[in-house]
């Protein structure tokens, strides 16, 4: 979605967000736009990843809200820089943490959500 110390989206990422704004409006809950970096030093107009982090979560956030008519209410950003990095052995660590995370929030308490992959693969047989 964003090139090396980016936050303007690709191409590709405005068809996704494009596409994914229809299903996210008819929700009801809470929507958490998370910006993520990878673990290398920015250069340029960020001073550190944080502030770049949340950029790119914040230029989501207003695709959804100007272009996708998302309700600025029920919507957030917030930056994490390289605090949250994925564990994907099959990308590139680099690439794979220039990233946003779109977060619905569930009210189900923690302890209930615990159990849903549980009811899900009993009620698949």
């Amino acid at each position: 979605f964003f090139s090396p110390a980016s936050a303007d989206l690709t191409e590709t990422a405005l068809r996704v967000l494009d596409g994914m704004a229809p299903v996210l409006n008819g929700l009801s809950e809470q929507i958490s736009v998370e910006g993520n970096t990878n673990s290398l030093p920015v250069t340029g107009q960020y001073a550190t990843n944080w502030e770049l982090s949340a950029d790119r979560a914040t230029k989501v956030l207003r695709r959804l809200v100007e272009v996708g008519g998302m309700p600025p209410n029920r919507i957030a950003a917030v930056g994490y820089a390289d605090s949250r990095p994925l564990d994907d052995a099959s990308q590139d660590p680099m690439s794979a943490n220039r990233r946003v995370d779109i977060v619905v929030v569930s009210p189900v308490p923690e302890s209930v959500r615990a159990y849903l992959p549980t009811v899900a693969a009993e009620s698949q047989g």
